[in-house]
């Protein structure tokens, strides 16, 4: 799915990009025969959505833009089904999942509430490189 159906906000100048691909694949047999059997399963799924930003600043001025933010997950599962005897089975099981989330939290010092003064990268708390690491570093407003 991508966001060729969406339509544009009204408060956004121009209409967001969004995008979702999941990926998936099963694997299951018989080891022996109306005896042990295994299932073996995985997915990914990665998506990005852009939200929009309409502030108004103290001195009048409108922001209005999107944020990009970007998130993949993962899942993987494993089964071991083993019959004893006619009436009683084990069963062994595995499951994993995981998720990453980017851009979801912005400094309230972010260039966009003082335009003049210093501007600091967005931080978010889910990823390891732009986390608090460098949220003493400052460039000039309009740098990148």
């Amino acid at each position: 799915m991508d966001d060729a159906l969406n339509a544009r906000n009204p408060f956004a100048p121009d209409k967001p990009q969004e995008q979702l691909r999941q990926y998936g694949v099963s694997l299951s047999g018989t080891i022996t025969p109306n005896k042990t059997s295994f299932s073996l399963n995985g997915g990914a799924t990665s998506q990005y959505t852009s939200p929009i930003l309409l502030a108004v600043l103290p001195d009048g001025t409108t922001v209005n833009d999107t944020i990009r933010q970007p998130r993949d997950a993962y899942n993987v599962s494993a089964r071991l089904d083993h019959a004893i005897t006619k009436d009683h089975a084990v069963r062994l099981s595995f499951d994993r999942d995981s998720s990453t989330s980017r851009n979801l939290v912005w400094e309230a010092s972010t260039c966009w509430l003082e335009p003049t003064a210093v501007r600091r990268r967005p931080t978010c708390c889910a990823c390891p490189r732009t986390a608090r690491s460098d949220a003493g570093s400052s460039r000039k407003a309009g740098s990148n």
